[in-house]
C-alpha cells in the first residue's frame, strides 16, 4: 500500500527556509545616504574648496611664469625701466646691451650712438647736463672755446665730456685709481662747486694768471684761477703733489 505525502513536514521545511532567508537578511549592514554616492577623485576632492559649491569661486588663478629669458613686467631698475630676468638690459629687439653701450643712453635707457646726447635733468638753475661721448662733437658744441688739461700724473682709461645749459663744461678723467675734473665757466661759484677741507692755500703765478692752489697735509686737490673773461679749476680726487699741480695747470691749452 502507498504512503501520502506527509504535509507536516513539507509544511515545517517551508518555515525553516523562510525563517533563515528573514535572518539573513537582518543581519547585512542598512546602506547609508552616503554609501549611495560614487567616489570622489583626489582632483574633485580638492576643486570643492571650502564651501563645496563653486569650485570656480573658491579656486584664485595663478598667472603663469615667464618663459626663460622673457622679460617679467615686475622686475625693473631704479627708473622703471624693465630688465630681462638675468639681470641684464635689452634693447627694443631683444639684443644684449654691453656695459659700453651704456655709457650713451636715451631717457629710456637705450643704447645711442656716439654722436648722440643724454640728457640729465638738473633742476632749474642751469645745471641741465648733456653728456658727450664723441670728443668732436663736444668740442663743436662749446661756445666758450675749448681747453683741456693735456698733462696728466696718470694714464686714463676712460674721458667724459659734460656740457651744462649754463654755458659751464667739464671733463673728467678716471683710470682704475684715479679721478680728476678740468671745469671752466664764466664764474668763480660755477667752477668751483667741487670742495674739500683744506689747511693751507698757495697763491702761484702760471701763464699770467694768479692760481690758487688748496692742500691739506701737504696733499693738493684743487686749482682754482681766473684768466681774461672766465674761471678755471682742477679737482684731483687722490691728491697730487704741488708740482704735479702746476704741471696740469700750466698745460691747459
Amino acid at each position: 500500500m502507498k504512503k501520502g505525502i506527509n504535509w507536516k513536514k513539507v509544511l515545517a521545511c517551508v518555515l525553516v527556509c523562510v525563517l533563515t532567508m528573514a535572518l539573513a537578511a537582518g543581519c547585512s549592514p542598512k546602506k547609508t545616504e552616503d554609501s549611495k554616492k560614487p567616489e570622489q577623485t583626489e582632483e574633485e576632492v580638492i576643486s570643492e574648496g571650502e564651501t563645496g559649491e563653486n569650485p570656480a569661486e573658491d579656486i584664485t588663478e595663478m598667472p603663469a611664469p615667464p618663459a626663460e629669458g622673457e622679460m617679467s613686467e615686475t622686475e625693473v631698475d631704479a627708473l622703471g625701466n624693465p630688465i630681462n630676468d638675468d639681470g641684464y638690459y635689452y634693447d627694443e629687439d631683444g639684443n644684449l646691451v654691453s656695459d659700453e653701450d651704456m655709457m650713451n643712453v636715451d631717457e629710456d635707457g637705450n643704447p645711442i650712438s656716439e654722436e648722440d646726447m643724454f640728457y640729465s635733468e638738473g633742476g632749474d638753475d642751469g645745471w641741465e647736463s648733456v653728456e658727450y661721448g664723441d670728443k668732436k662733437a663736444f668740442v663743436e658744441a662749446v661756445k666758450t672755446g675749448y681747453e683741456e688739461v693735456t698733462e696728466l700724473p696718470f694714464e686714463p682709461t676712460g674721458t667724459l665730456y659734460f656740457l651744462y645749459a649754463n654755458g659751464v663744461y667739464e671733463t673728467q678723467y678716471e683710470s682704475n685709481t684715479d679721478f680728476l675734473t678740468f671745469c671752466k665757466g664764466s664764474t668763480e661759484d660755477q667752477v668751483s662747486r667741487i670742495t674739500v677741507e683744506y689747511d693751507h692755500e698757495n697763491t702761484v703765478s702760471i701763464n699770467d694768471a694768479d692760481v690758487r692752489i688748496q692742500s691739506n697735509k701737504n696733499v693738493v686737490y684743487i686749482a682754482l684761477w681766473n684768466k681774461g673773461d672766465y674761471w678755471y679749476s682742477i679737482y684731483c680726487d687722490r691728491g697730487c703733489t704741488e708740482d704735479e699741480m702746476v704741471k696740469m695747470v700750466s698745460s691747459v691749452k
